[in-house]
Formats: structure tokens, sequence, C-alpha cells
């Protein structure tokens, strides 16, 4: 059973920067057809300052270290044992090229359910920019399954 003193934690942020290269890239793997995601000319006449990020770009934002789950570790929690029960995003400002985003990831919850066969831990990561503006948040569950 994953240990009730994580709920309300934050993890060290992780800070990373934005390029257009990977935007471009992250937009053609999720087969987005919208030019404004690849071609900075067409993202310029939509009001755009730089090469915007698709919308659900922030979630491989959350990937930009050596060990993405190494939190789950330190929790003592089984990677193997783990599925990706929800994902929600909520967007306030776009996250552009250049921009230097800070995530911010603290676990809500952690709740048993199914007589402690699994666990959901349910996590809120707040994604800022340089300006220290928040540009979204991304809600996720995990599935433990004991």
């Amino acid at each position: 059973m994953i240990d009730k003193k994580w709920i309300g934690h934050a993890f060290p942020p992780i800070k990373t920067k934005v390029e257009a290269g990977q935007l471009s890239f992250f937009a053609k793997a999720v087969s987005e057809k919208n030019k404004v995601y690849t071609e900075e000319s067409v993202a310029k006449e939509a009001g755009y300052t730089a090469l915007p990020a698709p919308p659900t770009f922030g979630f491989s934002l959350n990937l930009a270290v050596p060990n993405p789950f190494q939190y789950m570790i330190d929790m003592g929690v089984n990677l193997g044992r783990i599925l990706h029960g929800e994902q929600k995003f909520q967007f306030v400002k776009p996250i552009v090229a250049g921009d230097e985003i800070t995530l911010q990831r603290t676990i809500t919850d952690i709740l048993v359910k199914k007589g402690g066969k699994m666990e959901l831990v349910n996590e809120e990561i707040t994604l800022t920019n340089q300006a220290e503006e928040v540009v979204g948040k991304m809600i996720t569950v995990l599935v433990v399954r004991n």
C-alpha cells in the first residue's frame, strides 16, 4: 500500500525549454493537420508570437527528465504495476516555442479500491512559463495494481 503521507507532497519542479522542432515533431506525431502548429508564418498570421504547442503537448514535457517515473519509485510503487487511468488538461495560455516551462507535480490523493487490489494516485501538474504565468494544468490518475 502506498503511504498516505504522499498526499499533498510537491516533488521537485522540472524545468524545460520548448523548441520549435519538438513542437512540429509532436504535431506530426499526433496527426495534427492545422499548419499553425508546424509553420511559423501561419502561427504568426494567427496572432501567436512563435510556433504554438498543440493542446496535449504539456504531457510530453512531463517526460523531459532522465527517469520521468522516479517519483513513483520514491513512493515505493513497482513501475510494472502501473496503468494510466485518466488524463485531463486545463489550458490557460498558449505555450510557444522559446518558452521555458516549469512543471510542478503534486500528489492530490491516494485512494484504495477493490479491497486493496488497486490504488488510484491522483496528481496535478501545474505548468508555468518563464514570466511565472500559469499556462495550464494536467490532472492525472494512475492505477497501481496490487
